[in-house]
């Protein structure tokens, strides 16, 4: 009997277990119910509305929400103004009761409740909707009226009301292209003085056209900065003339390739000075706009532009291994927890990031010399972190005070500053000394 009944009890204590596991902890907490008192939907959360209706002074918008996203899709599709939508929908799902009137002991007429033209719907994952319609704004205070299910009306804060009378322009995406420039992999720009295009490698770029070579990463991502920061300035959705606005044959196009969805595309035509300001005539898919004239920053320069002129691109705090060769003198020291390191014990760190910064500012002079002939001078290699691993390789130049340099990925050889060369492959004996070990004073 005594096992049967702590088997039996057992069981009881399990089974409580199992509800307070499964049930009690999905319930809400005390701070919950306290945050939820007074809203007019205390269950409704931001993160699950899915679709929203706003009707207001300037008619009905739809918006729908795709990944993390909003999209417009009544009147019309097109990007929606995210900040605009969510911040609406977070003041639906925070929207608190200032003061509570039985609907049956008042005449909606006087509130505006009669026949409402201000409203907005919800419907989240749940397929649950939640809608509150809006009255007049009241003469004294900062409250107006609002109706959600008819059997109360509920005085809220008037404040919702701005967010929500927006027109058309004021839900659509004014962004020209929304993206984030880590996710683009390549770009192409065609322009009037020549077309060049970009693929990310690693931590840069790599140009692909007019000719392979290390592409300049401060320009590229100001193209990129351009185009992300470009806003729109009027929607051309009835009478745009793709002719008349110089989009027929554009002056510039741009595509990015992101790392996922589809490649991003916009074209430009003709500027116009309006308020003080230039603007350019876009075409993005089959929408036309006019945009800010500094979206074309950086697309309107030559394609040369957008070549390194820095010789190797790198960060010191990337560089994990440095080798260096002059003549018949080789060295190489490795980064260690608390310094750097060579074949006889630590060496002087600040040696080694001496020459770290003179290389990463070591600017071209020329490009594409004739490869050079004969032994070189001396030499350099890189590696460490997001796969660095570059050699740069000095031979003797004809112009007086220069050097050419030999660097893989790069076409031909690159005239650089000698005397900036010899500062780094200099004193290769005593960079390999260890550090001296400071000598206890005495007590």
């Amino acid at each position: 009997m005594r096992v049967s009944r702590l088997l039996a009890l057992a069981l009881v204590v399990l089974g409580l277990f199992a509800f307070i596991w499964f049930y009690e902890r999905k319930q809400p907490t005390t701070q919950e119910l306290q945050e939820r008192q007074g809203k007019l939907f205390p269950t409704l959360e931001s993160d699950k509305v899915k679709t929203l209706v706003v009707r207001n002074s300037h008619g009905e918008f739809t918006f729908a929400k795709e990944g993390n996203s909003w999209q417009l899709v009544a009147p019309i599709k097109d990007d929606a103004n995210q900040g605009a939508v969510s911040g609406l929908v977070s003041q639906l799902v925070n929207l608190k009761a200032e003061r509570t009137l039985p609907a049956g002991e008042v005449k909606l007429a006087d509130y505006g409740l009669d026949q409402p033209t201000r409203w907005l719907e919800a419907t989240d994952e749940a397929g649950r909707r939640y809608k509150v319609q809006f009255g007049a704004e009241m003469p004294l205070g900062n409250n107006t009226p609002a109706l959600t299910d008819g059997r109360e009306v509920y005085l809220v804060s008037k404040w919702i009301l701005s967010d929500l009378d927006k027109d058309l322009a004021g839900w659509r995406s004014t962004e020209l292209m929304s993206f984030f420039t880590s996710d683009v992999n390549a770009v192409t720009v065609v322009a009037p003085r020549g077309r060049w295009a970009a693929a990310r490698v690693g931590n840069s770029w790599q140009l692909t056209e007019p000719y392979a070579d290390l592409a300049d990463r401060e320009q590229v991502d100001g193209l990129l900065a351009d185009l992300s920061g470009a806003r729109i300035k009027e929607f051309l959705d009835h009478g745009g003339d793709p002719g008349a606005l110089g989009l027929e044959s554009p002056r510039v196009t741009v595509t990015l390739v992101r790392k996922e969805g589809s490649p991003l595309t916009v074209s430009f035509g003709q500027e116009r000075e309006k308020e003080g300001s230039k603007e350019v005539a876009c075409r993005r898919g089959e929408r036309l706009f006019w945009v800010d004239a500094t979206a074309l920053n950086h697309a309107l320069k030559e394609p040369e532009v957008f070549r390194s002129k820095t010789l190797l691109q790198f960060s010191s705090w990337q560089v994990d291994k440095l080798e260096l060769e002059r003549g018949n003198q080789k060295l190489a020291v490795e980064r260690q927890e608390a310094g750097w390191r060579g074949p006889k014990g630590e060496v002087e760190a600040s040696s080694v990031f001496s020459r770290l910064n003179t290389l990463s500012e070591l600017k071209v002079l020329a490009f594409d010399q004739a490869e050079p002939q004969g032994s070189p001078l001396g030499k350099v290699r890189l590696v460490g972190q997001e796969g660095l691993d570059v050699t740069a390789t000095f031979y003797p130049a004809a112009a007086t005070g220069e050097l050419l340099a030999v660097v893989k990925g790069r076409p031909k050889a690159l005239a650089v500053d000698r005397a900036k060369v010899e500062e780094v492959l200099s004193g290769v004996e005593e960079l390999a000394r260890p550090k001296a070990t400071p000598t206890p004073s005495k007590s």
